[in-house]
């Protein structure tokens, strides 16, 4: 499984990144590429520490699935729900987002192992270095397939 704590991974996930454009459309969903940026930015600042979401009663109910689900070797199905807190439905600044997500990925890489898992998810409680690696390259690859990347 793809880790976006290991290097090959992170480059590929940036060159990825910069291959959608501003008019890029994506093939399903409702975000245009600016609020998708913004969007896979959210889970890499709750792994950082950086954000807080809601969630504690949905994760003890169906969060042990739900984490099975993210971390098996299956891509993510199209149309999933988005929880409320990941949600970005206001216009945004393309460039400006782009790059506060390539400036993500690379901090989620350079914590590493040492930092990466010192904090909880909201849905799956505590997790390790490896679960969260695999779990943001597998959102990464979702959504950036969402937009032909």
């Amino acid at each position: 499984m793809k880790n976006l704590l290991h290097k090959a991974t992170t480059e590929e996930i940036l060159d990825r990144i910069e291959r959608v454009c501003s008019d890029t459309h994506p093939l399903w969903g409702k975000m245009n590429a600016g609020q998708m940026m913004a969007h896979c930015q959210v889970p890499m600042r709750v792994s950082f520490g950086e954000a807080q979401l809601s969630g504690k009663w949905m994760g003890i109910l169906l969060g042990p699935w739900i984490k099975r689900v993210v971390l098996s070797e299956k891509p993510f199905k199209k149309g999933l729900p988005t929880h409320k807190s990941f949600l970005v439905t206001d216009e945004r600044n393309f460039d400006e987002e782009k790059e506060r997500l390539k400036q993500h990925v690379l901090k989620f890489f350079s914590y590493g192992k040492e930092k990466i898992g010192k904090y909880p998810h909201p849905f799956f409680g505590r997790m390790t270095p490896d679960e969260w690696g695999t779990s943001m390259y597998k959102h990464l690859d979702h959504h950036l397939k969402q937009f032909g990347a």
